[in-house]
């Protein structure tokens, strides 16, 4: 069988990325990331400062799971449920079994009031590496440009 093209592939990742997210399925998100996973959220602000500080900063898989099993065991926040999506991907640069990509993403929440708020926008600036026939997160640094977040930021983008 013939592999799909690779902007199938990018595409289908971004896609797995933000069902699983939208679907709080966090237990299966963490599997399309690399075992050496980076993940970083900031501030438009912060990044353009090239200010260190992160709103949310895993620097491997393992502080991945710490702030998944956090949100499911610890973490105590209004209950609610998030849509995220993601949008005009485009691949910057392929070496090898290494891409460097970029998106857009728009996050909304829903409280159990039934209320629903866009929470925010933002880029995404992406490697991407294979494990095996798949195509894994090995860095994502999601910035966002929305200035005052509604709500408190829980669940990763």
């Amino acid at each position: 069988m013939n592999a799909p093209p690779l902007h199938l592939e990018i595409q289908s990742l971004y896609n797995d990325f933000s069902h699983r997210l939208s679907d709080d399925s966090l237990e299966t998100w963490i599997e399309l990331f690399d075992e050496q996973a980076e993940y970083r959220m900031t501030s438009r602000r912060n990044h353009e400062l090239g200010l260190p500080l992160c709103v949310m900063l895993c620097e491997s898989t393992g502080a991945i799971k710490d702030r998944l099993t956090a949100i499911r065991n610890t973490l105590v926040f209004a209950p609610r449920r998030i849509f995220h999506t993601s949008m005009n991907i485009q691949l910057v640069e392929a070496k090898e079994d290494v891409l460097l990509t970029r998106s857009q993403f728009m996050v909304w929440q829903t409280f159990e009031s039934g209320s629903t708020e866009l929470q925010m926008v933002g880029r995404s600036f992406d490697t991407l590496t294979r494990r095996g026939e798949q195509l894994r997160f090995a860095k994502r640094v999601a910035i966002f440009d929305t200035e005052l977040i509604a709500g408190s930021t829980v669940y990763p983008v």
